[in-house]
């Protein structure tokens, strides 16, 4: 469930990282191992297993659930965009 085509109410982990200690990394494979599809977004690409992480949303990905895994530096850079 981690190609591209199964994203259909998939969950979105938002900071996902190949480093298996992180907590999103974690996240997804959970997720796939109870049989969830899921969309892995990072700040870089790569992989956690089957699953590749992407850098931007795919404008036809249907999510139905966001799990966020950001740092707090992460959220403080990134916060003067989500400002009205």
């Amino acid at each position: 469930m981690s190609d591209l085509s199964a994203m259909n109410d998939a969950t979105l982990v938002l900071g996902a990282s190949e480093n298996p200690q992180r907590y999103a990394n974690k996240a997804v494979h959970s997720l796939i191992a109870h049989g969830h599809a899921v969309v892995a977004l990072g700040k870089r690409a790569g992989r956690i297993g089957a699953v590749p992480i992407l850098t931007e949303l795919p404008r036809d990905a249907r999510i139905h659930t966001v799990t966020i895994y950001l740092s707090l530096r992460t959220n403080q850079r990134g916060s003067s965009k989500c400002s009205p």
